[in-house]
């Protein structure tokens, strides 16, 4: 395992050919080979400028990476094609959560579920949600909620349903000649601009 301390939430690309791991001082990013042997990207790991980054959760589109640090603080970082990671300008930093232990997006990507531990805060676990909306991050009315007993040893982790898919709904198109059917005679039916985007 290259890992050489302890990390965090993982997150991996469709493709299954990027993981994208929690760690401090920023997500460290691993090309993942068909054997599943991993090899750090290039310029990893990618400074957030937070400390102790631990989780982490992809966006639908793969184009951005959010960040939790046990601070409780969480941020987006961009996504480029070959897996490298980059600040988002104007992107807002959350602050006030407890020491995130999960995070959950929407398959939309509209809506952060921010599942905290409370142990740093000697305060019980709670979740907060955020709206996200062209970068920027706003915390929903009423939150956040309890999400245990009072507890403050609670560890709780977040999914958020439906879940992100990597399965693209196949196309289905199909032209008729002649285009006014006539009863009694027959018309052809032409499929061949229909496809499967992911062959699944």
């Amino acid at each position: 395992s290259p890992f050489s301390q302890q990390a965090g939430g993982v997150a991996v690309n469709c493709a299954g050919t990027l993981a994208f791991v929690g760690k401090s001082p920023g997500p460290e990013v691993f090309q993942i080979a068909a054997d599943g042997s991993l090899s750090a990207l290039a310029g990893s790991p990618f400074p957030t400028g937070l400390p102790d980054n631990s989780v982490v959760a992809l966006s639908s589109d793969e184009h951005r990476l959010y960040v939790g640090s046990i601070s409780g603080r969480v941020l987006g970082m961009a996504v480029a094609d070959d897996g490298t990671l980059s600040a988002i300008s104007g992107m807002s930093v959350a602050s006030g959560v407890r020491s995130p232990t999960g995070l959950g997006l929407s398959r939309d990507g509209s809506w952060l579920y921010v599942a905290g531990n409370g142990y740093v805060w000697n305060q019980p676990a709670e979740m907060d949600v955020f709206a996200v909306s062209g970068g920027q991050l706003t915390l929903a009315p009423n939150s956040p909620w309890s999400v245990t007993p009072p507890d403050i040893f609670g560890s709780p982790s977040v999914a958020a349903f439906p879940a992100r898919t990597c399965n693209e709904a196949p196309i289905a198109i199909a032209t008729a000649t002649p285009s006014t059917a006539i009863v009694g005679e027959s018309v052809n039916f032409d499929g061949n601009a229909s496809g499967d985007p992911d062959g699944s």
